[in-house]
């Protein structure tokens, strides 16, 4: 069991673990089912309760309990660090560019601009002021500096 103070909350994770064979869910390479179950106190007293259902193919011995809840915590640390900057920041889900080729190249045009955003945040002094939104407004008016940045030889 693991219990965060998080931005003014407080967050009790619990997680069950028990190991499978993989005939038994159907799964090829299932080897271990996690019931991984969340409780969030809010500042104003109101409790959350989520459950959610894993399963995973690392052996008992490879990932116990422990093991399991922070490869979970890993696994949000990027989802909403680089995938929240992509998805909301860079509205990379709202893209409908078809072709596949140009999709990719804005996807890693994305990625770099991520890359730049982290250079700069580690520039500025005050901490509150580096965030994603005022990188990326204060970069919309410069719109020529990325564009150096990809033309220009390394």
């Amino acid at each position: 069991m693991e219990i965060e103070h998080n931005r003014s909350r407080q967050e009790r994770r619990a997680i069950t673990v028990r190991s499978i064979r993989a005939e038994q869910l159907g799964l090829p390479h299932a080897r271990q089912l996690a019931k991984l179950e969340r409780t969030v106190t809010h500042r104003n007293g109101k409790k959350t309760h989520e459950v959610v259902w894993l399963v995973t193919s690392l052996s008992a011995d490879q990932a116990g309990p422990e093991q399991l809840l922070q490869l979970i915590r890993a696994y949000w640390e990027i989802e909403t660090g680089v995938h929240q900057r992509l998805d909301v920041g860079l509205r990379e889900d709202q893209c409908r560019i078809r072709n596949t080729q140009v999709g990719w190249a804005l996807g890693w045009m994305r990625r770099i601009v991520i890359g730049q955003y982290y250079q700069w945040k580690a520039k500025i002094k005050r901490r509150r002021d580096a965030t994603s939104p005022k990188f990326l407004k204060q970069n919309a008016r410069h719109k020529t500096k990325l564009i150096n940045l990809f033309t220009s030889p390394v």
